[in-house]
């Protein structure tokens, strides 16, 4: 178990990491709980999570402002590659690809009950795949900025697929095009999602297919 890293403003986003630095890492059934920032953040590329758990990482300090938020179970700007693993209780993201992460993927884990979102794809052009993932209950923060389970952000060349919502604050999956590059393309919520009455915001962006969900 990897916890209590500490840090606050003087020094964010790169202090309070319970993990933090290397290329093509490699973490098996690891927890990371109850870290000031991330769970698992800053690492190099070819990050590896299989049967891990993140849970109760972030503080107040770390996602209050929006230009500066990173709490996080994961958050990296490199490729990372989540199997069956757990991010719950976070409170901000629970696995967070930012800025050009590259190759994201997250398969058969569970994200829930996270403050702003279970899983995040943001300014980055993959590609992604979000598949037979549980994500649940999230975006239910003191702070509220585009909360929701899925989301993807200013982002393009992803998949998602066999995933099962409910219970996210205002949408399961949330698409948004904001002023940053590279806008929204190929984004593909591609059927057999199962949203449990979740909505789907932003399928009418161009470029973006949301058909058969349930």
């Amino acid at each position: 178990m990897v916890s209590g890293a500490v840090g606050d403003t003087s020094c964010q986003p790169a202090c309070g990491r319970g993990i933090s630095g290397g290329t093509n890492l490699t973490l098996d059934d690891i927890r990371a709980t109850e870290n000031a920032n991330q769970g698992v953040g800053g690492t190099g590329a070819n990050l590896v999570i299989r049967d891990s758990l993140f849970d109760s990482n972030g503080t107040r300090a770390f996602y209050a402002e929006g230009s500066y938020a990173s709490s996080a179970g994961v958050k990296s700007v490199n490729s990372m590659f989540i199997y069956n693993s757990r991010a719950r209780d976070n409170a901000w993201v629970g696995f967070w690809c930012d800025l050009e992460c590259n190759d994201f993927e997250v398969h058969d884990s569970v994200a829930s009950r996270n403050g702003k979102g279970g899983i995040f794809y943001e300014v980055s052009t993959g590609p992604a795949i979000i598949e037979g993932n549980i994500i649940q209950n999230n975006g239910y923060s003191d702070v509220i900025r585009r909360p929701g389970g899925l989301l993807m952000v200013s982002s393009q060349n992803a998949n998602a697929y066999g995933n099962t919502f409910g219970s996210n604050n205002e949408a399961g999956v949330r698409i948004t095009d904001d002023e940053r590059s590279p806008s929204v393309s190929n984004i593909n919520i591609q059927g057999n999602n199962t949203m449990k009455g979740d909505p789907l915001i932003g399928c009418a962006i161009p470029d973006v297919s949301c058909p058969r969900n349930k």
